[in-house]
């Protein structure tokens, strides 16, 4: 699971529908947010369908409310873009410049090998072998690591 990220984008997402709608920050749609994984590369990273849930509340299109949402966010540390979809969903594209670099000196200073038993790629790293295949990181990564100068 890419937990750092997750963590990251919904303390921001959190942040910026308070802020938008004047909500608690222990409101309902806030607190049961879920992040999702789209069915295709093309559609980003991580998608986020809380559109859906303030639409009814706040006599919105989920689209419009995705738009807002997307307009109000700002940058993100480690996200490239945000775009609302045409369906309502808020699409986050990761930056993967940096994530490549976050992994490569999470492991790279740690003198590990990368080569664990797949519970994670780096010395607390929050990151785990799914999400480096997503990223296309997979088994190229030792390469990668090794051209580098970090230990394989």
């Amino acid at each position: 699971m890419i937990l750092p990220v997750h963590r990251l984008v919904r303390a921001r997402l959190s942040e910026t529908v308070c802020r938008l709608y004047n909500l608690p920050a222990d409101d309902t749609a806030i607190v049961e947010m879920s992040l999702e994984t789209p069915p295709r590369r093309a559609l980003g990273d991580i998608a986020v369908p809380i559109a859906f849930t303030l639409a009814r509340r706040l006599r919105k299109a989920p689209r419009a409310i995705a738009q807002e949402l997307a307009a109000a966010l700002g940058a993100i540390e480690g996200v490239a873009r945000v775009e609302a979809s045409p369906s309502g969903y808020l699409n986050l594209f990761m930056d993967r410049a940096y994530w490549l670099q976050q992994w490569l000196g999470s492991t790279g200073s740690t003198g590990s090998t990368g080569s664990g038993s797949g519970s994670g790629s780096g010395s607390g790293s929050g990151f785990g072998f799914g999400f480096w295949v997503r990223f296309g990181f997979g088994s190229g990564s030792v390469r990668v690591r090794g051209r580098f100068g970090f230990g394989v």
